[in-house]
Parts: structure tokens; sequence; C-alpha cells
């Protein structure tokens, strides 16, 4: 997929999630760039400035693309949540705090799979 169809579907994702306020910046990177484990994305919210990096692997077939895009800007479109669950990080003991931590990244990558299914891409 070129960097300028990966795009595209980055807006038509950003479109469809109402997520106009962010600034997405995209980066189409080798796989193994990003990790050894099954990673095939990643985005990086900076909440202050409203500007998302979104990396992803795109020497992959195009479904599988766009299931990945779509899948990150779906944690994009968690990030006001996620990010309230993170300022608990200096209030709760370490303890709790990773315990949280811990079941909320889960239940949140679960959601955003189960979106992600919803929407017809395979995630």
């Amino acid at each position: 997929m070129t960097p300028a169809t990966v795009r595209r579907w980055v807006r038509t994702y950003q479109n469809a999630l109402k997520l106009h306020e962010w600034q997405v910046a995209l980066e189409c990177v080798p796989l193994a760039q990003l990790g050894t484990d099954e990673t095939l994305g990643r985005i990086y919210p900076h909440y202050a400035t409203m500007t998302a990096t979104l990396e992803v692997a795109t020497a992959r077939p195009d479904a599988a693309v766009k299931a990945t895009l779509l899948h990150e800007m779906l944690h994009l479109a968690t990030a006001d949540v996620c990010r309230v669950v993170r300022e608990l990080d200096d209030q709760l003991p370490p303890g709790q705090w990773a315990l949280l931590k811990a079941v909320f990244d889960t239940a949140e990558e679960r959601l955003v799979v189960r979106l992600t299914r919803a929407f017809g891409e395979k995630g």
C-alpha cells in the first residue's frame, strides 16, 4: 500500500470516528522497527497539542494495513478515557496502580479489537 493510500485511509477513519480535532502524523515503517512481538502499528497521542504520531508497517497485504490503521485510530478514539485512568498513577499506591493499569490496558485492547471487528476489518 502506498503512503498516499495509507494517508487516505487514516483520513477516512479519522472522519468516521469524528476525530477532527486531532492532527495525525503518519510514519510508514518497516515491520522490524515495531519490535519482535505481533505489533503491526502504534499510535502516540500528545494530549496537550492534540497531535498524534501513527506508525504502521505497510509492507503487508492492503486488508491487513487497513485493519491496523483502524485499530490504531480506535486507540486514539479511546485516548480521553485512557488519559483519565493514567491520571490515577499519582493517586494510587504502586501495587494498586500496577493492577489497575494491567486490567485497564487489557480491557482497552479487547475493546479496540472488538470495535475493529465490528467495523468489518479483521483485527
